[in-house]
């Protein structure tokens, strides 16, 4: 079932949290998630598409958003940090900084391809690209660029049986939308580029060969931005072999 059809499928409550302009956006997202093929982190089983997810829990996350209630109380207990949430509430003083709301989807089947830096090496080298593609109005990139790490095969990932909808703002006064949907809790999202070169990396485009950058786990800790107990992206592959489709600049 595509991701079209079952979008059309939503109450029309639900279908206001995702914008028509940010489709091309959550295809990203689906194959990185629904698709045990495609690089990048955690993989629903027995899912059709991320937003079959959302249908299974959206009329209670739709609710729960209009009044600003979320999950994370039950989602820290299922392992996530503290550091994993955003402010449900967009700030303005001293800085603006962007709102999420987190949703708790249970009976959702995944592999978590999540790994805390203090489980690797300081010498593992990890890959450093922007897995999704969305613009702001002046063409510049929104998502940050992900590090992951690839080793191992997908049945040597951990299970989940829940899955987590994150629906955000991007500062107050803007309008609530769906962020992501992934397999299992949240971890720190990183809001910015901080190593250096890698804001200039462009998202995936057809027919393009990607720009990359490789750092190891010991550049992360030394840009002072994360820490031990933050967690980055695994996937299963030969790491040499991954970095073939890639054009890696320095």
């Amino acid at each position: 079932m595509t991701l079209e059809k079952t979008l059309s499928r939503l109450p029309p409550v639900v279908q206001a949290l995702i914008p028509a302009e940010n489709i091309e956006y959550y295809k990203q997202t689906n194959a990185m998630h629904c698709n045990l093929e495609a690089p990048g982190g955690s993989k629903f089983l027995g899912v059709k598409n991320i937003l079959h997810v959302l249908e299974l829990d959206a009329l209670r996350i739709a609710a729960a958003v209009k009044v600003r209630i979320d999950d994370r109380a039950l989602l820290a207990r299922s392992g996530a940090s503290e550091a994993a949430f955003l402010p449900a509430v967009p700030t303005t003083n001293p800085h603006p900084k962007p709102a999420a709301l987190y949703y708790k989807v249970d009976g959702v089947l995944g592999k978590l391809g999540v790994v805390a830096l203090a489980a690797l090496d300081p010498a593992t080298k990890v890959l450093v690209r922007r897995e999704k593609s969305w613009k702001d109005d002046e063409g510049r990139e929104i998502v940050p660029c992900s590090f992951t790490v690839i080793r191992g095969q997908l049945e040597d990932l951990p299970y989940t049986d829940f899955a987590t909808v994150m629906v955000g703002r991007a500062a107050a006064g803007t309008k609530d939308e769906l962020w992501t949907i992934h397999p299992g809790a949240p971890i720190r999202t990183m809001l910015g580029d901080f190593i250096s070169g890698s804001e200039n990396l462009s998202g995936p485009q057809a027919g393009v060969r990607q720009r990359a950058m490789v750092v190891t786990v010991a550049d992360l800790l030394a840009s002072g931005k994360m820490q031990r107990a933050d967690y980055i992206k695994i996937v299963p592959g030969d790491f040499e072999t991954a970095l073939k489709k890639y054009e890696i600049v320095s």
